[in-house]
């Protein structure tokens, strides 16, 4: 088999385990929580991830760049020095949080949670954030020597322990088990990468000089920061988007946003993840050779279209009857956001193989203009359709802003290393564009038996394509065969 299909599946087998768990607690809080509760969570959860790309410094893709490189040379005092600065870079970040929301938490908590959350909570938050930084800097380190069944354990033990915490603290306390489930989330997410990093790590423990580390710190930094900052104008604007959903809506709205963000990670997980652990080390290994990298694009494009091209047009297809029977009849709006949503993700897959590129090559001014475009133009769309669409304005937004960062992201790339998309390619991706539109189209069909037959119809067909197409070129019923002789033997 396929070194990259092998490693995508050995991670994203772990993922998708991973994002069925956190399915399965959303659908748990969703019963329990209401609209009201899922919407305050969803706030919560969106100043933690803020508040993590804000202290990160951009730190876990610049360990993985610069480590990955220390390590394939066998530069063991190198990668410790990374790692030593890695720490370090971290621990100022978060100390740089916590002054920040001693100084100003009061104005920041009242915009982005609610003007009734106390100041204390944003403290409780603070300490979650630091312990998820700890998480990506061990799995930074750990991604660097290219450690993937060690990676795809940390990532399934941790959203088991994750799970469990969130479903034992909303059962017993309810709403008020909100913040105990993150603070518990939080500490497994410390915990478990550790626990591997210490029996896993490869390389030596050697005594390195300070000015070696302090060397170290201003390479992180140097690619770092640009990188937090692109990702900062370009994803973080999706973390503020709960906040401009409570401020022009309300609460319960943006407890209808969280679930459709969740099923459409849900699609994506499995091939996201092997982008970030598998492809985007690939691809600093051979920076300098752009022929090189045009053809891990077309391989990581083509291979990620066929494996989540299915799960869209399954989710498209069964949402408007899975929706309201898991989450409660209260979430039917849900469908309302996802629907357009799933429409962007398509393009998402083939955006984000192409950003990977940019990261590679240390090309942090046209990442950061890049990012920028996409963030400004989801930021612009997102109030414009709330305030003419309502909840239907957020996948609109959504699908804008994922059309526009394609085209931008496509163009630089096609200056940066000549990059020309494979006519099998071109193929799949006018199939993936065509097949939303279609399922899309179809809710233009009335007779609500009809219409769901003709969606599972179109669905079936896709997934049959791609199944073929994955079997064709790279042989996975040989593969899975020989998995399952091994299991009975």
């Amino acid at each position: 088999m396929n070194a990259v299909l092998k490693a995508t599946l050995i991670l994203g087998s772990s993922s998708l385990v991973s994002v069925g768990l956190g399915l399965l607690t959303t659908v748990f809080w969703a019963v329990l929580l209401g609209p009201e509760g899922m919407g305050y969570l969803g706030l919560l959860q969106s100043f933690v991830l803020l508040g993590g790309l804000l202290i990160s410094l951009g730190s876990g893709n610049a360990v993985i760049r610069f480590g990955a490189m220390a390590f394939a040379q066998a530069d063991h005092a190198r990668y410790q020095a990374v790692r030593l600065a890695g720490w370090g870079l971290g621990a100022l970040g978060s100390l740089g949080l916590l002054v920040l929301l001693v100084v100003l938490g009061g104005p920041i908590g009242s915009w982005m949670i609610g003007p009734a959350e106390p100041r204390t909570t944003l403290y409780w938050l603070w300490a979650v954030i630091t312990l998820n930084l700890a998480y990506a800097i061990l799995t930074g380190l750990l991604n660097a020597q290219h450690q993937v069944k060690i990676l795809a354990k940390i990532s399934l033990f941790t959203r088991l322990l994750v799970a469990l915490a969130g479903i034992a603290a909303i059962s017993w306390w309810l709403a008020a088990g909100i913040i105990p489930s993150l603070v518990a989330g939080g500490i497994a997410s410390w915990l478990v990468p550790w626990f591997y990093y210490r029996q896993a790590n490869q390389s030596r423990r050697v005594p390195v000089p300070l000015p070696q580390v302090r060397a170290a710190a201003g390479d992180l930094l140097r690619f770092g920061v640009p990188c937090a900052a692109s990702q900062l104008v370009g994803t973080g604007v999706q973390w503020i988007i709960p906040s401009v959903v409570l401020q022009m809506l309300d609460q319960a709205s943006v407890g209808f946003f969280r679930p459709a963000m969740m099923v459409s990670t849900m699609c994506l997980g499995m091939v996201l993840t092997a982008m970030a652990q598998d492809y985007f080390p690939r691809l600093s290994a051979v920076h300098q050779d752009a022929a090189a990298m045009v053809r891990l694009v077309n391989e990581q494009n083509y291979l990620a279209l066929l494996l989540g091209l299915p799960m869209i047009a399954l989710v498209l297809s069964l949402g408007p009857i899975l929706i309201p029977l898991l989450l409660t009849r209260k979430f039917a709006p849900v469908m309302t956001i996802l629907q357009w949503q799933m429409m962007g993700d398509v393009l998402k897959f083939s955006s984000w193989a192409l950003g990977f590129v940019l990261l590679a090559r240390n090309r942090s001014v046209q990442y950061f203009a890049v990012e920028a475009i996409g963030g400004m133009v989801l930021l612009a769309t997102t109030c414009l359709g709330l305030r003419y669409f309502r909840l239907e304005g957020l996948g609109l937004a959504y699908l804008a802003s994922y059309l526009v960062y394609f085209l931008a992201v496509w163009w630089v790339c096609r200056q940066e290393i000549q990059m020309v998309w494979t006519s099998a390619n071109r193929r799949l991706i006018l199939l993936a564009l065509g097949t939303v539109l279609l399922l899309r189209g179809a809710e233009w069909i009335p007779h609500f038996g009809w219409r769901t037959t003709f969606k599972m119809a179109v669905a079936g067909l896709v997934t049959g394509l791609c199944a073929w197409l994955l079997n064709k070129k790279y042989a996975l019923a040989g593969w899975i065969r020989h998995r399952l002789a091994s299991v009975k033997s």
